[in-house]
């Protein structure tokens, strides 16, 4: 029998706690979307000014 928890246990016993930071959770994903979002779409302008 081993005593080390198992991932699931481990991300149960983390999420129990988080519940009233998941909203922090959403919103860090959906800033992190953006600003991939940004990078490609500056990387798009730098290409079309330089004429590449």
């Amino acid at each position: 029998m081993s005593i080390d928890p198992t991932p699931r246990e481990t991300f149960s016993e983390f999420w129990l706690g988080t519940r009233r930071l998941r909203w922090l959770f959403a919103a860090g994903v959906v800033l992190a979307v953006v600003a991939t979002l940004c990078e490609i779409a500056a990387i798009a302008l730098f290409g079309h000014i330089t004429g590449e």
